[in-house]
């Protein structure tokens, strides 16, 4: 799998990268650590950092305990993925 691309799955046809960067960005936010989420998540530091850097895509079940780790909700946190409208192709003359 390429780096940035998810596996089909419920996030199909959005960029582990973006989904890594909101997830990133939160984070940093609430000023918590890789490792203090990792715990309240049950997932390794490991994993979660390959989560936010795109290069893994989450299950819904770990994209939920890191809403909750983050003190948001699932939604919330979808919302925040920065989805990139279809590039959208020049008509040719």
């Amino acid at each position: 799998m390429a780096k940035g691309s998810c596996e089909p799955g419920w996030f199909d046809g959005l960029d582990c990268a973006q989904v890594g960067r909101a997830i990133e960005q939160l984070r940093t936010e609430r000023s918590l650590t890789i490792e203090q989420v990792a715990t309240k998540t049950d997932l390794s530091a490991e994993q979660l950092a390959r989560i936010e850097d795109g290069e893994r895509d989450p299950t819904w079940t770990a994209f939920y305990r890191i809403a909750v780790a983050l003190d948001t909700t699932a939604t919330l946190l979808s919302y925040a993925i920065e989805v990139e409208p279809p590039s959208r192709a020049e008509p040719s003359d």
